[in-house]
């Protein structure tokens, strides 16, 4: 069949479904159904997929970079940020449509793309603890009306 991937079994050809039959055998590939093949979650809170405009805020907010949140969960997020920026080991992540504050730190890093633990969350709307003044001043200049 033309266009189709084709994976060698000892000396005969079968169709297959690209590199994914070459996985899991050419003998389950008529039989797959996808769900062999996906990630084990590891995480005890999955997170869930998201597109959320973010800012990694750095001390008091005097500091902050750009950031996309490309997965959110309790516990983390997985963030892409433009460039390789360095950053402390402590910092927050500002989830402005949220408005909320997230206290993290890098759990791993790969490119553009950052993996954060988050230890601590705080809603900007009715936070009062002084020491995120900055970010909530951020808040508000980026939330939308």
């Amino acid at each position: 069949m033309p266009g189709m991937y084709r994976v060698m079994d000892k000396d005969r050809q079968q169709p297959g479904l690209g590199r994914r039959s070459a996985d899991i055998g050419p003998k389950a590939a008529a039989g797959y159904t996808g769900v062999e093949r996906r990630a084990t979650v590891r995480r005890a809170n999955p997170r869930a997929r998201s597109l959320l405009t973010g800012k990694i805020v750095i001390g008091d907010g005097d500091v902050s970079h750009d950031c996309v949140v490309r997965n959110l969960s309790a516990k983390g997020a997985r963030v892409r940020m433009a460039g390789a920026i360095n950053l402390p080991s402590t910092f927050s992540l500002l989830v402005v449509r949220e408005a909320l504050l997230f206290d993290a730190g890098i759990a791993w890093r790969r490119g553009e793309q950052i993996g954060l633990a988050f230890s601590g969350q705080h809603d900007l709307r009715t936070d009062v603890d002084p020491a995120h003044r900055g970010a909530r001043a951020l808040w508000t200049a980026l939330a939308p009306l």
